[in-house]
């Protein structure tokens, strides 16, 4: 694990903080990202869960799942991201986010960003959903890191590798909870 905790997290407690969890797929970042937003719940903040697979259903129905179209929903994300995070709310995106393009904009756009990148083993993602997997060797599904390509953050605030052994969850949450303002709570 590696954490920068050299970027505080900067605005009034009044800000958003948006928590930006991206890795390949099948690495635990919607795991993670619902664990996230649940104890900052708990803890009285006024958070917001959004999941990248979700997201697309939702709002990017009308786009393929080529680069081009890749870049445009992470954008739109980022956008809505944003939005919540200027009205207070503490945003947890979870994102594959191909794109070293998207986490430069992330960087500019948010006061409160975290980024948060899970690295897993292609033998434990594969393990987790073998079908997709099969899907994306075969032809059948564009998937990054198998036959798409995939631009891992260069500097994420938080880097939890995990090999066979899964992530400790609520440890995990806890050391990402120390971005949150302290103090009172929004």
């Amino acid at each position: 694990m590696k954490i920068d905790l050299s970027t505080p997290v900067t605005g009034s407690t009044s800000a958003g903080v948006v928590f930006w969890v991206t890795g390949l797929p099948r690495s635990g970042k919607s795991t993670l990202g619902r664990a996230l937003w649940t104890e900052a719940r708990s803890r009285g903040y006024s958070a917001v869960s959004l999941d990248g697979d979700e997201y697309r259903q939702a709002c990017g129905s009308d786009l393929g799942f080529d680069i081009e179209d890749r870049l445009v929903n992470a954008r739109r994300l980022t956008g809505l991201c944003g939005l919540l995070a200027r009205q207070g709310h503490v945003v947890v995106c979870q994102t594959v986010s191909l794109f070293s393009e998207i986490h430069s904009l992330n960087r500019r756009s948010f006061d409160c960003y975290v980024e948060v990148l899970l690295q897993v083993p292609a033998s434990v993602r594969r393990r987790r959903d073998p079908s997709l997997y099969d899907a994306a060797n075969e032809g059948e599904a564009m998937i990054p890191g198998v036959n798409q390509p995939y631009e891992l953050p260069t500097h994420p605030h938080v880097l939890f590798e995990s090999g066979i052994e899964d992530l400790c969850i609520p440890y995990a949450v806890e050391v990402l909870l120390q971005w949150l303002p302290q103090g009172e709570v929004p």
